[in-house]
């Protein structure tokens, strides 16, 4: 188990989701600081190096999003059903009168009440089209929507008192049914956003009051519905003192438990308008009866009063506040739902942040083996260039050395010197090749250079290796070098030697300097080579990374980086 995911577990509880956003901040803050010094000397987008920085900066996004949801209220989801009391409920949780009650339930719009410093109504149609109005207007826009329902209501129960004594019971019950088809008004808009400056409950909670559940609903309320329950943690039940054995609610909480299996929940039963029942005597039974209904159902059973406890709240009435028990659910509220919430959540967030940082571990450890092998053929290519080319230069010198030893004077003497000199040619320019398809390959690290440079040497071609012999003739005819030079001299010759040391000299003089040719074309190919090895390594070593300069400070950022999640207490 990572420390700081056990250091919390035996702390057993955090300190509040504020603090505790600040201190996950601060590790996100610590890690993107050295993110940005890592990513400043990265230019390629398609290098690894681009690759390890971008999925660690997309890590931490994804993180710092999830960290940032500490900010966030949680979701409060009211339910129930019929006309109970959930808009005093709201109300007196709200600890101030928003909503206006109704004798009509609301059938269909979900409510919901979110903190903001400026207050104002969003409204939200079948249509998905949305519409932004003040406080005020957007209540007055409501009021006409439900004086709409109600005319139609009117209308409708006019026409069935004109039939009430001309239908069977059964009969006026279909003709009323068909009645509300026809002609009961039914709203477009299914969604109404209040944001208000609560500095109460809203600091901690959105709160979403849900259409009474014994309606029939929307297709776009129930949508709506299901996707906030399924969001939500926390539910209010609300219970009708009045109608606790209600069938319809039983089967209402069992359907909602089965999606709740699915979800987990925490559920708070809340027994409202306990203000009607008389005596502590006729409470006490309630309270049997709500128990033995509905003990395995719900978190917490509270009973109230939403009507006293609104009513004291504006008036700033604290007996009816205490009478009416509100503020155990307050109370209830705090432990069932904030408390278990803030560490269900900051568990999370703990938990994201385990994984995060061992999938960035991990991807740095990956990179950083990829990274620390290409490191050591990029110091092994130099060493080994430089080996491969010495070698090369010492055989050829080695091979230059022989010739040295060797007296010329003949074409013959010539010949084989040529001869000698293309083997060596041919020699060298295979080494070379060799050693250069060898090398080449080690330091293109990207895989991609194409067109190798031209690998073979020239020294057969020398000028140093043609003698004009025409040139010398000699005094003396009784040796082997004067006969040969007799036959090989025209009659109208204009130059005439009369020793053969000149003609040593001049023989000797050309092969100095066909070794001194043969030695520069060698070093001229052999840097050549170096050249082309080193600028492709360079290269392709950035194009794969980044600058081979800047790898050290690259990697003591990485380390900063690495010691960051390591060491999170």
């Amino acid at each position: 188990m990572d420390k700081v995911l056990k250091r919390k577990k035996d702390d057993s509880m955090y300190d509040s989701r504020y603090i505790e956003l600040e201190k996950l901040m601060n590790i996100i803050n610590k890690l993107n600081k050295e993110l940005q010094l890592v990513k400043k000397d990265i230019n390629n987008k398609e290098s690894k190096s681009k690759e390890v920085v971008s999925y660690i900066e997309q890590k931490i996004k994804e993180n710092t999003k999830s960290i940032k949801e500490l900010e966030n209220p949680f979701l409060l989801f009211i339910m129930g059903s019929g006309n109970y009391g959930k808009s005093t409920l709201i109300n007196a949780i709200l600890q101030e009168k928003v909503i206006e009650t109704s004798d009509i339930p609301n059938t269909w719009k979900l409510d919901l009440f979110i903190k903001s410093d400026n207050e104002k109504v969003e409204i939200t149609y079948n249509d998905e089209r949305e519409i932004i109005k003040s406080l005020s207007n957007g209540k007055k826009i409501l009021k006409e929507e439900e004086d709409k329902f109600k005319i139609s209501k009117k209308e409708i129960s006019k026409k069935i008192l004109t039939y009430k004594n001309k239908l069977s019971k059964d009969k006026l019950k279909e003709f009323k049914i068909e009645q509300e088809r026809l002609h009961l008004y039914k709203s477009d808009i299914n969604q109404i956003k209040y944001y208000l400056k609560n500095k109460k409950i809203l600091n901690d909670f959105t709160i979403v009051d849900t259409p009474g559940l014994n309606q029939t609903l929307l297709k776009n309320t129930v949508k709506r519905m299901n996707k906030y329950y399924q969001k939500s943690d926390g539910v209010i039940w609300l219970i009708d003192a009045q109608n606790i054995v209600s069938k319809e609610t039983n089967k209402l909480i069992e359907e909602i438990n089965k999606i709740d299996n699915l979800h987990e929940k925490k559920i708070i039963g809340v027994v409202n308008k306990i203000d009607i029942i008389k005596n502590d005597n006729d409470l006490e039974r309630l309270k049997e009866k709500v128990n033995e209904i509905y003990n395995n159902k719900f978190n917490d059973i509270v009973y109230i009063s939403a009507r006293d406890a609104l009513d004291g709240i504006v008036n700033k009435d604290k007996y009816l506040i205490d009478k009416s028990n509100i503020n155990n659910l307050y109370k209830s509220i705090e432990s069932n739902f904030k408390q278990v919430c803030e560490k269900k959540q900051i568990d999370s967030k703990y938990k994201n942040l385990s994984i995060m940082k061992n999938k960035i571990l991990d991807k740095i450890y990956s990179y950083k083996r990829s990274l620390y092998k290409d490191i050591s053929d990029y110091n092994e290519i130099e060493f080994e260039l430089n080996k491969s080319c010495n070698e090369i230069y010492l055989y050829t010198l080695n091979h230059i050395n022989k010739f040295k030893k060797k007296k010329i004077y003949t074409k013959e003497d010539l010949y084989s010197l040529k001869k000698a000199i293309e083997n060596l040619e041919v020699q060298c320019s295979k080494e070379i090749e060799k050693n250069y398809n060898t090398l080449i390959k080690k330091a293109d690290f990207s895989n991609i250079t194409k067109n190798p440079i031209n690998t073979k040497v020239y020294f057969s071609k020398s000028k140093y290796l043609i003698i004009n012999y025409n040139n010398f003739k000699t005094v003396k005819r009784n040796n082997k070098l004067s006969s040969f030079i007799n036959q090989l001299t025209k009659a109208n010759s204009e130059k005439v030697v009369n020793d053969e040391v000149a003609l040593s000299n001049h023989i000797q003089k050309n092969i100095t300097y066909l070794e001194d040719e043969i030695i520069t074309t060698l070093k001229d190919k052999l840097d050549e080579i170096k050249d082309n090895i080193n600028e492709v390594k360079y290269n392709t070593f950035k194009n794969k990374y980044l600058d081979y300069n800047l790898i050290k400070e690259h990697i003591s950022y990485l380390d900063n980086i690495e010691n960051i999640l390591i060491n999170l207490r």
